[in-house]
């Protein structure tokens, strides 16, 4: 039986990708969910006694911090940086055989986010380590996320809430075009890589996920009013943009189709729809 560990699994992608996986009725694995207080990726101590002890197939890392606070430089640094650092660096002491699957992120290109700085840091470590040592890597790059137990501040979660409350969503203009993947699409793709047994090697060292068509997040209210055949309450520039926020999003997407043969399957409506189910 395949053996997968997950690390960060109470978060939003891991939590998910563990109930997804565990639920799959055509395949059977052994599903080894750790958080925080069970494997700290920021203790080496704790990541040679999970090598160590699973020795798994698959090491999914969803372990990481999600901030655009300055103020928390420090710990994005430690735990999306150091954190993924410390996972590679016990790997490849350790001599492991399996197959690594790390996450980066659309924020990556802005250089003025301390969360895309360190996240662009962790991705080129990777890359680094998986072309000079036999360590098999894959940084899966999607764009936004969203799903229906997300949480925090993100645009589309915030929206929900708003919604849900009946207050005034107050956000940007919402003319800077966004991309959007649902949770769904993210486990599918951690699928296939499973399931067709892809070598690593050959992929090249990551996978953007996006889906193929870019939105403005004004368009993305006007889809939300349609699937709640309603109108949310809106107050259009009363969020000022970023230091540094991309107005255009960069579509990779065709990348993944071409190597894993990865199509985006849930529409921007029918995801919406899964978040209010």
């Amino acid at each position: 039986m395949m053996k997968i560990v997950v690390l960060g699994s109470k978060g939003f992608i891991g939590s998910e990708i563990v109930r997804s996986l565990n639920e799959d009725i055509y395949q059977s694995y052994e599903v080894i969910p750790l958080d925080q207080d069970q494997c700290d990726i920021m203790d080496k101590g704790s990541l040679i006694s999970m090598i160590s002890k699973h020795n798994p197939d698959y090491l999914i890392n969803c372990a990481g911090m999600l901030s655009k606070d300055f103020n928390d430089r420090y710990q994005l640094f430690n735990v999306n940086f150091y954190g993924v650092k410390n996972l590679l660096d016990i790997a490849f002491e350790l001599g492991y055989k399996g197959n690594i699957i790390l996450f980066g992120s659309s924020e990556m290109n802005n250089s003025r986010s301390c969360y895309g700085v360190c996240k662009k840091m962790a991705f080129d470590y990777a890359a680094l380590m998986d072309q000079n040592t036999p360590l098999n890597i894959v940084t899966l790059v999607p764009s936004i996320i969203y799903g229906k137990t997300q949480t925090g501040n993100m645009f589309i979660p915030s929206m929900i809430q708003a919604y849900h409350v009946n207050k005034t969503f107050e956000m940007s203009s919402g003319y800077q075009q966004r991309n959007f993947v649902h949770i769904d699409d993210i486990v599918l793709a951690i699928e296939i890589l499973i399931n067709t047994n892809k070598d690593f090697k050959e992929l090249g060292h990551y996978l953007p996920l996006h889906y193929p068509t870019n939105f403005t997040l004004r368009q993305v209210v006007d889809i939300f009013n349609k699937v709640t055949k309603g109108e949310i309450s809106l107050a259009y520039g009363k969020i000022p943009m970023r230091d540094g926020e991309a107005r255009i999003f960069e579509n990779h997407g065709f990348i993944s189709y071409n190597k894993i043969r990865w199509v985006p399957r849930v529409t921007l409506e029918e995801g919406l729809k899964k978040c209010l189910d």
